[in-house]
């Protein structure tokens, strides 16, 4: 939980922290992760997901990339979202948030698949990335080949994404949302 989820804003590319029941829910990941080791572990640059990575998994130091970044929502990025006029939800209904000068959809699966592109080229057989919601939902409609809108799948905070490639394509191993 970050102090936007707490509000009810959007949040985006926003720089905002954990609440202290963020950090409890990144902390109930720990004795999970601890069974494993990684080749590498990413994280979004912002500061949330790297508050989450040191929670979680402290001392892991984790390569930060932009890639792994939630959807820029632009103009709206600290609005309430309960806060949109009628105007504003027609525009969001029809263009996203690109109409707001953020993302789209498409976009950030984009940028999801080419995190993914990134882990495959890397080489290493182990990783653990820190990230969003909307990126991890992406990641795995990337990885998975089809085409997805936020209402079929919801990650939660905190949610547990794995996937295995098997050198020619991606499988879905497990999805734990944690709450």
């Amino acid at each position: 939980e970050s102090e936007s989820n707490l509000k009810g804003t959007y949040t985006g590319h926003w720089q905002v922290h954990l609440t202290e029941k963020g950090i409890r829910e990144a902390e109930s990941i720990r004795e999970f992760l601890s069974k494993f080791s990684f080749d590498k572990v990413y994280s979004s640059d912002l500061y949330r997901a790297l508050e989450t990575a040191e929670a979680a998994f402290p001392g892991c130091n984790p390569e930060k990339t932009p890639l792994l970044r939630e959807l820029d929502v632009g103009s709206l990025q600290g609005r309430r979202v309960d806060s949109l006029s009628e105007e504003e939800l027609k525009i969001k209904a029809s263009l996203g948030f690109k109409g707001f000068g953020g993302e789209t959809a498409e976009e950030l699966r984009t940028r999801a698949k080419e995190f993914l592109d990134l882990v495959i080229k890397s080489g290493d057989e182990t990783v653990l990335a820190f990230t969003h919601q909307g990126i991890l939902t992406f990641a795995l409609a990337a990885a998975l080949g089809f085409d997805i809108t936020w209402q079929h799948l919801v990650c939660k905070n905190c949610a547990i994404l794995i996937l295995a490639h098997n050198g020619t394509s991606w499988r879905l191993e497990g999805l734990i949302n944690r709450e």
